[in-house]
């Protein structure tokens, strides 16, 4: 009986095979053949497209294992920046992103590799878009103050707690920071005066080269230091009273209507 049944099945497959067969092959008639070769070439195409080539397969592996690395630089810095960079753990980020420590290493090698990425996120978000932080409606001034309030709302960190961890653990980071910042001061404070001059919001005598290096100095004093006590001077509002005093030594009569303008619409959207 089971024998039987099983020949029966046999029998029906290799039917259904030799109509599918038959299809491909026998003559058929002319309308009904070139119909028929239309839905086949729709079919074959349609199932080409959902199968990826080994090319586009890497290509999507690429895609995605970039966005993985991205998404996890991302949200190490934020980490970082709230918990130090030596105190918030590979084990902790692993955690908080839901995923094993194998994973993690096998994206970044070591903490280093990581914290490097970090630097590097960090740079491509501030330093490497200055034109971009001065500029937008309104002025110069205006522009300055709404672009620091965005990147505090992205880092949000605030203590100097982060940047002390920094330079005591991960040193050759720490260098390779202070540096790009300080050549990103001296193009800031660039940008910032063109802009100013041309606004009229500030003086002409102003002696550019003294004031890149006092504002670069003045910057590491708060953010790489603990000159400034977090207790004492809370971190986010030492750095708006720098900026507020770093544009009032260049500000003329007209810049300081627009720089206390600007202070009044600061402190209201607080």
């Amino acid at each position: 009986m089971k024998l039987a049944t099983c020949h029966s099945s046999l029998i029906k497959k290799l039917g259904n095979f030799f109509c599918l067969l038959s299809f491909f092959v026998l003559p058929l008639p002319p309308k009904k053949r070139s119909e028929e070769q239309r839905v086949i070439k729709e079919r074959i195409v349609l199932f080409s497209y959902h199968i990826p080539s080994y090319e586009h397969s890497l290509a999507l592996l690429f895609t995605f294992t970039f966005k993985m690395k991205k998404d996890i630089t991302q949200k190490a810095l934020t980490y970082f920046l709230q918990y130090g960079f030596k105190t918030f753990t590979m084990d902790d980020l692993a955690n908080s992103l839901g995923i094993s420590k194998k994973t993690l290493y096998e994206q970044f090698a070591s903490k280093n590799e990581l914290v490097e990425a970090a630097l590097d996120y960090a740079l491509e978000m501030t330093c490497h878009q200055v034109d971009k932080f001065v500029s937008g409606k309104g002025s110069v001034i205006e522009n300055v103050f709404r672009n620091q309030k965005e990147v505090q709302n992205l880092f949000n960190f605030s203590s100097s707690k982060p940047i002390w961890e920094l330079k005591k653990y991960f040193p050759k980071t720490y260098e390779r920071m202070e540096t790009e910042f300080t050549k990103t001061d001296a193009l800031f404070i660039d940008k910032v005066l063109e802009r100013g001059w041309q606004e009229g919001l500030f003086r002409k005598d102003i002696n550019v080269p003294f004031y890149k290096v006092f504002y670069s100095s003045v910057q590491r004093l708060r953010s790489f230091s603990d000159t400034f006590d977090d207790r004492e001077f809370p971190f986010w509002d030492t750095i708006y009273t720098l900026m507020e005093y770093f544009f009032r030594i260049i500000v003329n009569e007209k810049g300081l209507q627009e720089l206390e303008k600007t202070l009044k619409e600061v402190k209201a959207s607080d």
